[in-house]
């Protein structure tokens, strides 16, 4: 399972863990729950980070979000 995503502990830009807590949402991948961030959160929290492989990942993330609102 941990090939397949990127666990995060911290994240730049972003208040603390229990202020985000709140706004994450629980998914279970092979039957573990996690707490997923929404995509708005984790592309401010790349933007603030600024670093080449978040500037690389910025468009695509950006273009999906426009998708999911689109589709709500």
């Amino acid at each position: 399972m941990g090939d397949r995503f990127d666990v995060v502990v911290s994240m730049s830009g972003l208040p603390d863990f229990a202020q985000e807590y709140v706004g994450s949402t629980a998914l279970k991948l092979d039957g573990v729950e996690v707490r997923v961030l929404p995509l708005s959160r984790i592309i401010a929290s790349k933007r603030a980070a600024n670093r080449t492989k978040d500037q690389a990942a910025l468009p695509a993330l950006e273009l999906a979000a426009k998708v999911i609102e689109r589709l709500k």
